[in-house]
């Protein structure tokens, strides 16, 4: 009897034992942003127009933004689940080092990943006062020469902070009494008149998403 209840008491721990195990390797297979930064991108014909795949990803958030010909563009914010990044509507990307692989509403694309050649953009080149349409309303924002950010709006106001992952430029909504909903975003330069003068934000569902133009 005594050798019995051994055994078994014996069973039980190596059956504990390997189920911490399997539980622990299922945790360290979870990916996270900060596993798999860097920005991706491919051009495709959806009903005869060009369309264009950008995705970002950096410590803070990974974002999807597609862009119509008129360069208008849809944003979302993805999450890791299983392995996989997904986005809202069915849309989702398996990502490795040279590319993603990804679903959009049955249309399979892989977006390249850029390989970055320019210097680091320097946060003081940002500082400025841009005008960005949101919505109907025009709102000023100002950008100091550290990064932070900040615009009033009818009865609310976003603060944030620019900051620098390699050659990507990250922002993060730091206060919004818009809605209680902060978020994380990324930035692309482009030349209106003269250099620096125009970003593309992107912070989906923020009111502060668009272009902003000094």
């Amino acid at each position: 009897m005594i050798k019995s209840i051994f055994f078994i008491g014996l069973t039980s721990s190596l059956l504990l034992g390997c189920g911490s195990d399997n539980e622990s390797k299922n945790e360290s297979s979870e990916l996270n942003f900060a596993d798999t930064t860097g920005e991706y991108s491919v051009a495709f014909t959806r009903n005869n127009q060009a369309w264009l795949a950008k995705l970002a990803i950096h410590d803070l958030a990974a974002t999807l933004t597609l862009h119509d010909e008129l360069d208008n563009f849809e944003a979302m914010t993805g999450s890791y689940q299983d392995s996989v990044l997904t986005f809202s509507e069915g849309r989702s990307c398996l990502v490795s080092a040279d590319l993603a692989s990804c679903e959009f509403n049955g249309e399979n694309l892989e977006l390249i990943r850029i390989t970055q050649s320019a210097p680091q953009t320097e946060l003081a080149k940002l500082a400025g006062n841009y005008d960005m349409m949101s919505g109907a309303q025009r709102v000023t924002v100002t950008v100091d020469a550290q990064g932070i950010f900040s615009a009033d709006l009818l009865n609310c106001a976003i603060n944030g902070q620019f900051s620098m992952q390699e050659n990507m430029i990250r922002l993060q909504e730091t206060q919004n009494t818009c809605n209680e909903n902060l978020v994380n975003g990324v930035a692309y330069t482009s030349e209106l008149y003269n250099a620096y003068d125009t970003l593309q934000v992107i912070l989906p569902e923020s009111a502060l998403s668009g272009y902003w133009i000094k």
